[in-house]
């Protein structure tokens, strides 16, 4: 995922150098927990899914 897409739920629109008032926490480039939530909200839960390894992968085993 483009980092624009996980970012982009936070920006102000009108000022895309800036957070929104809503996941600001004061200081401007930092999220407040909000803003943290919408970002990692925009990560799809099914990049963290744990599948099993093929017994096949890594080093051959001695």
């Amino acid at each position: 995922m483009p980092w624009s897409t996980a970012t982009g739920r936070a920006r102000d629109p009108r000022r895309p150098s800036r957070l929104l008032a809503a996941t600001d926490d004061g200081d401007h480039p930092h999220l407040n927990p909000s803003g943290c939530r919408l970002f990692a909200e925009a990560v799809p839960a099914r990049l963290f899914r744990l599948t099993p390894l093929p017994e096949d992968f890594g080093p051959a085993q001695r």
